[in-house]
């Protein structure tokens, strides 16, 4: 963990130019994204696109509240992860977008293929092309 924090600290220092807006526009990015995702498939989940579960827990939700806090998180998670490094971002990003992918799919062998989990498995999956993209490569 320390070498971890020595990484982020050197990359800080070497990139002062580039790192906070790499920060701020992987920040910008997640809340987008994550924003309009949460809309889609609240109003999916409400109408029972998305399976009987989705479909009871948009009943009892705020649609609002819902796309709010997804936001939060969206951005909150573009940031962190837009300040680390590139070699490490990369590899969390792939593995939390194939994560989701993979969630998408364990869903839709519990649903069917449904609105929700046919976005959740192309987020996931392009979150994993975009972590592996994002590593440069290795000299």
């Amino acid at each position: 963990m320390a070498e971890l924090a020595v990484q982020v600290k050197n990359y800080w220092q070497a990139n002062q130019q580039t790192a906070p807006a790499r920060m701020m526009i992987s920040a910008a990015a997640g809340a987008i994204l994550s924003g309009f995702h949460a809309g889609f498939m609240y109003d999916w989940a409400r109408d029972g696109k998305c399976g009987s579960d989705l479909k009871d827990w948009a009943l009892r939700a705020d649609r609002s509240t819902f796309i709010a806090v997804s936001v939060g998180v969206g951005g909150a998670t573009g940031a962190l992860i837009g300040a680390l490094p590139p070699n490490i971002s990369g590899p969390i990003m792939s593995g939390v977008g194939l994560f989701g992918a993979g969630m998408a799919i364990l869903d839709a062998s519990h649903n069917g293929l449904t609105p929700c989990n046919v976005t959740a498995f192309i987020m996931g999956i392009a979150g994993g092309i975009g972590g592996n993209t994002s590593v440069p490569p290795q000299k």
